[in-house]
């Protein structure tokens, strides 16, 4: 593996790093509503054909 694809990915899983942890609390208060809103979506998807 090439020196310049390995800090590629290091530099790549940092920014992940520090964008996972920027959106932890925006995900911790959204993550739920947005299951709801899909789990809510499918279940009318099914009563529609059922």
């Amino acid at each position: 593996m090439c020196y310049l694809c390995l800090r590629f990915i290091t530099l790549f899983i940092l920014h992940n790093i520090v964008i996972s942890q920027r959106a932890f609390r925006f995900r911790l208060f959204f993550a739920p509503t947005l299951v709801l809103f899909f789990e809510g979506r499918s279940a009318a998807y099914l009563c529609s054909f059922g």
